[in-house]
């Protein structure tokens, strides 16, 4: 379990086009900080009971990622964007019995992100 305040950013994982960083598991954090979970050119992550709360920007922002799971999640009161996703290489992002509800909007796919690169159950 780990509960951090006043980050600067919340998670960052910065891995290589030919190099993605692979096979992490984040579980039972809670995190408020200035930015969300920032990861790029990652594979195979999963974040389990991980609630994550920016001051600014979107809950996650996954660039190039693929087979994410985000699980058991909630979007914190005032959120604007939860998870924005960009990069042509994303695919396989899913969000599980993840609370949307205080999310204005759930998901932003920037130009490039196949529609169903995320899908929500």
């Amino acid at each position: 379990d780990v509960t951090a305040d006043g980050a600067p950013v919340a998670i960052r994982l910065s891995g290589l086009d030919d190099s993605p960083i692979e096979n992490i598991t984040f579980e039972n954090m809670t995190i408020a900080s200035a930015q969300g979970v920032k990861a790029a050119h990652v594979k195979n992550l999963v974040f389990k009971n991980v609630i994550v709360t920016p001051r600014t920007g979107p809950v996650f922002e996954l660039t190039d990622a693929r087979d994410v799971l985000i699980a058991n999640g909630r979007a914190p009161a005032g959120t604007a964007v939860f998870l924005k996703a960009a990069g042509k290489d994303t695919r396989g992002i899913r969000l599980e019995t993840t609370d949307l509800s205080a999310a204005q909007q759930k998901v932003v796919l920037a130009d490039g992100v196949a529609a169903d690169a995320v899908s929500i159950h």
